[in-house]
């Protein structure tokens, strides 16, 4: 009876894991489920290598069900979980950081959102080791008026399409933004001229999903 059962559960999380993989050619407004098990994926994998450990000492048939769910899982594993790798200490790069500010709630200098934000709580959110040169900001209340000195860079050359923004050390050549259909996001880009060279930097305020 509980290896029967072991079979059902294993039987699940392997089509929960089949509808994670299959989240990214979803349209989640037409079919909402993959969405959801995509943000548990790393547990479903994880839950699926503890039911490996009971099928080492009780095998049977229902093992493989969850086998192959973990080798079909083994190529997406990368881009939810970091085995490897350090920090560059290579001089010759630049930090590009992007920010969804939610309206800035959490930043604003006073409560009563006098439109001003607060350096020093800006400042957590960005160490000194993690200072960006390049800055893309989404969600940003059009009574803001943006400047470099806000965000650690008082120089800064800035590019602003409704609540989408591109802050930058250095400077900015070409630029161009593009509305998404039937939504009030959109995108920005613009070519920066960096040390290392020309770099087109794009800034994308994704839609919602809006199932919650």
């Amino acid at each position: 009876m509980l290896r029967f059962l072991m079979t059902v559960i294993g039987g699940l999380l392997a089509l929960a894991t089949l509808l994670a993989l299959l989240a990214p050619w979803i349209p989640p407004d037409q079919f909402w489920l993959p969405l959801f098990t995509a943000y548990g994926f790393v547990y479903l994998v994880m839950a699926q290598a503890l039911l490996i450990v009971y099928w080492l000492f009780r095998p049977g048939r229902g093992m493989w069900i969850t086998v192959l769910a973990l080798l079909f899982c083994l190529p997406s594993l990368g881009r939810h979980m970091q085995f490897g790798g350090s920090r560059t200490t290579d001089k010759k790069s630049i930090q590009v950081t992007t920010f969804n500010a939610h309206a800035l709630v959490q930043l604003w200098k006073t409560k009563t959102k006098n439109h001003k934000v607060d350096p020093a709580l800006i400042d957590s959110l960005f160490p000194d080791d993690r200072r960006p040169d390049i800055l893309c900001l989404q969600e940003i209340p059009r009574a803001y008026k943006p400047e470099g000195k806000d965000w650690g860079m008082p120089d800064a050359n800035i590019y602003r399409y409704r609540n989408t923004v591109l802050i930058s050390r250095y400077p900015l050549k070409n630029k161009g933004e593009k509305d998404f259909a039937h939504s009030g996001n959109s995108i920005i880009w613009a070519d920066v001229q960096t040390p290392l060279g020309k770099v087109r930097v794009y800034n994308a305020h994704l839609q919602s999903h809006r199932i919650i």
